[in-house]
């Protein structure tokens, strides 16, 4: 009885060492960290395992943050919104025109964007891909995110003309890093908006009269 009580009174001591070594490890608690304090208590297969989970959980990650998608559809040169209007200042009106007669905006061209980027990042694949364009006279096929459908008559020139922003309508562009439809635009939107600005919401107001 006496050998096992002094068996246990060793196993005692050695467990409140183990803790004392943890205690101390605990503010540093690295993979190695991990190892030294679990490794005692882990077998040699398992504690394997636990590093290979650790690994793959961190390439996971890492992957995940590479591959992840913005949204709002793909452009054929990725344009920041937040950068160019948000950083920048930039108006609306000075990458999308309003021509004759008024009804649509346009998009900027790529000679228009090389205005600013013969200089300006000159060196990044993205503007050189832009300055080829360019040199070529090539059309940037830009994908619009907002269409008015042909069945609606709408004037950007009026709206805009009436004291319209253009933030009641594709809301706080300055704020995307992509564009994409923030607010919806179909008749209800619009009728709520007439209704709040005092303006006509009879049919024949934007629709062709049907005899």
């Amino acid at each position: 009885m006496k050998r096992l009580s002094l068996i246990g009174k060793a196993f005692h001591r050695r467990g409140a060492k183990n803790a004392e070594e943890a205690q101390r490890e605990a503010p540093n608690l690295s993979a190695s960290a991990v190892e030294k304090v679990f490794g005692r208590f882990l077998s040699w297969p398992l504690l394997t395992f636990v590093r290979l989970g650790v690994v793959l959980a961190a390439c996971f990650v890492g992957l995940a943050a590479q591959t992840e998608k913005l949204p709002g559809p793909e452009q054929p040169i990725p344009f920041s919104h937040k950068l160019h209007v948000g950083g920048q200042n930039l108006k609306c009106a000075t990458c999308h025109k309003n021509p004759d007669p008024g009804e649509s905006m346009g998009l900027a061209t790529a000679a228009l964007c090389m205005q600013c980027h013969e200089e300006v990042k000159a060196d990044s694949p993205a503007i050189q891909k832009l300055a080829s364009f360019a040199k070529d006279k090539r059309e940037l096929k830009w994908v619009r995110v907002y269409a008015i459908p042909s069945f609606v008559f709408f004037s950007h020139r009026v709206h805009l003309t009436a004291g319209a922003t253009c933030t009641e309508c594709h809301g706080e562009v300055k704020e995307l890093e992509q564009m994409y439809k923030v607010k919806p635009m179909n008749m209800a939107s619009c009728v709520n908006c007439h209704q709040a600005k005092a303006a006509s919401v009879d049919c024949t107001y934007c629709h062709e009269k049907m005899n």
